[in-house]
Order: C-alpha cells, then structure tokens, then sequence
C-alpha cells in the first residue's frame, strides 16, 4: 500500500457531499419535518462511504449470523 493510499484510506469520510439544510427541521428545531434519522442511519453512511457492506454477516460463537449494522440506510443527501 503506497502513502497515497492510506491518506486517501483516512480521509475519505471527508469526501462526503455538503448539503445546504439538508433535513429541514420544524421552527424550533426539535423534530424532522421529513423523515427522522438514526445513529444507525449515520453509520450506515459511514461505512458506505468507507466501502464497507453494512449487510455483511459474521458467524457468533454458535454459527448465528449476526449482521455488521442491524438496521439502517445511507443518507442519500450525503453520499
């Protein structure tokens, strides 16, 4: 792996779109107006973004799967 490489590795999360007031909120800025967001929605993002598949399933002690992210989707307005 060439430094190029490990920089790009490190900084890709800052390759994320900038959206301009991307999820309005209501007048007091307590809830969504549109859809709410989760900290697994925020992951879910992250590792898209780091090409990890959030689907990916590993085996426990007993041979369960047990997913990566259980639940979430990718912030489209971000990726």
């Amino acid at each position: 792996m060439t430094p190029a490489q490990v920089f790009d590795d490190r900084n890709r999360l800052m390759w994320l779109r900038r959206a301009a007031a991307p999820f309005p909120t209501t007048c007091y800025g307590e809830t969504p107006k549109d859809r709410p967001l989760w900290p697994s929605d925020v992951l879910a993002t992250m590792y898209r973004v780091l090409g990890i598949d959030p689907t990916l399933e590993f085996p426990d002690h007993a041979g369960r799967p047990i997913p990566v992210l259980p639940d979430g989707e990718a912030i489209r307005e971000l990726v």
